[in-house]
C-alpha cells in the first residue's frame, strides 16, 4: 500500500470510535415459529377442554387468551379464536356471581294457594293435595317459579283425565282399577264391587273434583253399612291419610 492509499483509507474510515459498554448487555429474544395448523388444532382442543369443564380458572382463561394470540391475524381463525374466548370469558365471569340462596317454600299447597292461580283453587280441597302430593314426589319447589307453575298445570290436567275417564268406565273391574290412578282404594273385593255397582246403576255421576267423589263415596259406603252389608269396608283411614299429606 502506497502512501497515498493509506490517506485515502484514513479519510474514508474516519477515527476510530470508542464502543459502548451499555450494549454488553442487550438480551436478544425470539417467538418460536408453530405451524398455523397445530395452533389451530391446539385452540380447539383447549377449548373443548374448557367448555366441558365445570369451573373455570382465572388463569385457565388468560393461558387460552395467550393461545389465541399466536393465530394469524389476517386469517378467519384469528376472529373464530377471539370468538371462542370471549364465550369462555363471559362464562369464567358468570361463576364470579354469587349465587342466590336456595328459596325455601315451607308449605307447597300454601305457596300455591298465595299466588292466587284458579285452575288450582277451583279443583277442591283432595284435588288440591292430590296435585300437591305429587309435585313434592318430584321435590318441584327446588326449581323457579314458572317450572313450578308449568308443573301444576301438568298435573291438575292428569287430575281431570283421571276423573274424566272413571267417568267413562262400564264395567266395575275399569271403574276400581281406574278409581286406584286417584288413590282410592278399597280392603276388599266385595265392598268395592258393590260401589261400583251402584256407579254403574245411576246416571253416570259426573264428578268435576274428587271432594264430590269422595262424599259420593262416603254417602254409598254409609248406605252400606246402614243396610247390613259390612261384609268389608272402604279404606277411609287409608284414604284420608293420604290427602292430609302434603
Amino acid at each position: 500500500m502506497n502512501v497515498r492509499t493509506a490517506e485515502m483509507a484514513t479519510k474514508v474510515s474516519g477515527p476510530a470510535q470508542p464502543i459502548d459498554l451499555s450494549l454488553t448487555n442487550i438480551k436478544f429474544t425470539a417467538t418460536p415459529y408453530i405451524h398455523p395448523q397445530q395452533v389451530k388444532e391446539s385452540v380447539n382442543n383447549q377449548y373443548k377442554t374448557l367448555r366441558n369443564k365445570e369451573v373455570l380458572s382465572k388463569e385457565e382463561v388468560e393461558e387460552f387468551q395467550r393461545l389465541i394470540e399466536f393465530l394469524s391475524i389476517e386469517s378467519g381463525e384469528y376472529e373464530e379464536g377471539l370468538f371462542k374466548w370471549r364465550k369462555v370469558k363471559s362464562r369464567y365471569r358468570k361463576q364470579q356471581i354469587p349465587k342466590q340462596p336456595e328459596k325455601q317454600i315451607e308449605n307447597l299447597e300454601d305457596y300455591l294457594i298465595d299466588k292466587e292461580i284458579a285452575e288450582f283453587n277451583n279443583i277442591g280441597a283432595l284435588g288440591r293435595k292430590w296435585v300437591v302430593n305429587r309435585l313434592n314426589e318430584e321435590r318441584i319447589y327446588k326449581t323457579p317459579d314458572h317450572e313450578i307453575e308449568k308443573e301444576l298445570q301438568h298435573h291438575i290436567q292428569v287430575l281431570k283425565e283421571h276423573l274424566s275417564l272413571l267417568n267413562q268406565q262400564q264395567t266395575k273391574e275399569g271403574w276400581v282399577n281406574q278409581l286406584s290412578e286417584l288413590g282410592i282404594t278399597f280392603k276388599g273385593d266385595g265392598i268395592a264391587a258393590r260401589v261400583a255397582e251402584c256407579f254403574l246403576e245411576e246416571d253416570q255421576t259426573n264428578w268435576t273434583t274428587l271432594s264430590q267423589l269422595k262424599n259420593w263415596i262416603d254417602k254409598i259406603i254409609a248406605d252400606i253399612k246402614e243396610k247390613g252389608i259390612v261384609d268389608s269396608t272402604f279404606e277411609g283411614e287409608t284414604f284420608e291419610q293420604f290427602y292430609k299429606q302434603g
